[in-house]
């Protein structure tokens, strides 16, 4: 059995471990060999439409010291195994595409799709914090008599603040930077500008003229 090596590796010399593996031989000089086990590999993350992300994770296998001439690494059917995959409570795994190299060494790269399950982060952290935007907005119902803008905003501004933090912290690091990362930067921006014009608010309102009469 040849040495059949990790390309995209996560770590140095990685080479499946053929050692007591089942082989089946057939007549036409065709090995069949199922391999089980853990293998690293890298893979680059792109969470821009977190917590909607896809990510499609390649595993290359090559064989060093042969050519393709000599040895010519063939798939079998991966999507009829696909029931082996364990269920992951945070992402969904699905089999993709295995293409065959035609260079000079024997190569082949199969797809793990894994979508993220986003149920539990919409319902915990996406609309709790469309909430807190849309209750910063209904600000301006309130009179500009009664006083109650600015407390309100600010009550509401440090409360997307600690919402914030939490939001910040779960949401993967990748380039491009996630939406949600965009949002969140806006949603500051619109607060900040409430404010301003809730004081400006404030400093024109006949509350405010009484409290500057002698």
């Amino acid at each position: 059995m040849p040495n059949i090596g990790i390309e995209n590796s996560a770590e140095d010399g990685d080479f499946l471990q053929t050692d007591g593996m089942i082989l089946g031989v057939s007549p036409d000089g065709t090995v069949d060999a199922k391999y089980s086990g853990i293998m690293r590999t890298t893979c680059t993350p792109d969470a821009y439409y977190y917590p909607f992300d896809v990510h499609n994770c390649t595993v290359i296998l090559i064989v060093f010291g042969y050519s393709n001439s000599e040895i010519r690494l063939h798939s079998l059917e991966l999507r009829e195994d696909a029931q082996v995959l364990l269920r992951h409570a945070e992402w969904e795994v699905n089999l993709g595409d295995v293409v065959q190299s035609d260079g000079k060494l024997p190569t082949i790269s199969a797809t793990v799709v894994l979508s993220r399950r986003s149920t539990n982060i919409f319902l915990t952290t996406l609309l709790p914090l469309f909430i807190l935007v849309l209750l910063q907005v209904l600000v301006f119902i309130l009179p500009a008599e009664s006083g109650e803008r600015i407390s309100y905003s600010i009550t509401m501004f440090l409360s997307y603040a600690v919402f914030m933090t939490i939001v910040v912290e779960s949401v993967p690091q990748s380039n491009p930077v996630a939406l949600i990362n965009n949002f969140l930067t806006v949603s500051v921006g619109q607060w900040s500008h409430h404010h301003n014009c809730q004081h400006h608010d404030f400093e024109h309102s006949p509350q405010r003229q009484q409290q500057e009469d002698p």
